[in-house]
């Protein structure tokens, strides 16, 4: 969570998942998501 004045603005998250390569290897990975942040912080 992001804070400002001790108020939450936004939060991003980060999952652990694996891909499945064509060889039968699996390949540890991190995605990244969703990300949200107050709608007046913005930049649009």
């Amino acid at each position: 969570m992001i804070e400002l004045d001790g108020q939450i603005i936004g939060q991003n998250m980060f999952m652990q998942d694996e891909i499945k390569a064509d060889d039968g290897r699996t390949i540890p990975i991190m995605t990244m998501g969703p990300i949200c942040i107050a709608p007046e912080l913005k930049r649009n």
